[in-house]
């Protein structure tokens, strides 16, 4: 009778060829702050949790930012709070984009060095509440805010002032006109330095980077 032989490479599995490394393109002040809320000297067990549910219901419009101020958070230092939050409002936003899967948000809060309890908090309340995250993407998503449809800018050059008799400084002038949703113009205006300009001209880049990468369907 034949003998059925079988091979070693029969039960290999080539892990590689399973799975894939997710990645997200997310700004340095955004890892930054996911960073420090996985710090558990900066955020214990349960603001760690709060932060995250409390943001969740901001993002499907279930709270408004107040209910940052309650609870464990309270004891958190504002500027240290602000900063994470802000980064987890980036992060599930991005991943609401780009209907990231539970599992694949988990591996990158891995490689983000956050433990396995930690990431497994963050992914499965991200979960629980994609559809209505998105949902609430495309409600504001609409037209319900003004719209930028002109910008009259203006480079001004202060020699000097009531109180320094040499300035030698520039500024920029910046007026936006803005269409309402009722069809009215309004306007904007404000004076800015070349480094307030600079900074301003850098987060509409991010802005615009993120917006082509916007996946809603």
């Amino acid at each position: 009778t034949s003998k059925l032989k079988l091979h070693r490479h029969s039960f290999i599995r080539c892990d590689c060829c399973q799975f894939r490394q997710f990645q997200m393109d997310l700004p340095e002040d955004v890892l930054s702050g996911l960073g420090a809320l996985c710090d558990t000297k900066k955020f214990e067990a349960t603001s760690f949790t709060q932060l995250i549910d409390s943001c969740l219901s901001i993002l499907t419009e279930q709270a408004d930012e107040s209910i940052l101020t309650s609870g464990p958070l309270q004891s958190i230092k504002p500027s240290l709070l602000k900063h994470a939050y802000a980064a987890l409002v980036c992060l599930f936003l991005e991943c609401a984009k780009r209907n990231t899967d539970p599992m694949e948000l988990t591996e990158y809060l891995t490689q983000l060095k956050y433990k396995s309890d930690q990431a497994e908090a963050v992914s499965s309340r991200y979960a629980a509440s994609v559809n209505q995250i998105r949902s609430s993407m495309r409600r504001t998503g609409g037209s319900s805010h003004p719209h930028i449809v002109d910008i009259q800018w203006r480079l001004d050059y202060h020699v000097k002032s009531d109180s320094v008799e040499k300035l030698n400084k520039p500024s920029y002038f910046l007026r936006l006109k803005t269409k309402n949703p009722d069809g009215t113009d309004s306007a904007t205006e404000l004076h800015c330095s070349v480094e307030q300009l600079q900074d301003l001209v850098t987060k509409l880049q991010d802005a615009t980077h993120s917006l082509n990468r916007l996946d809603l369907s």
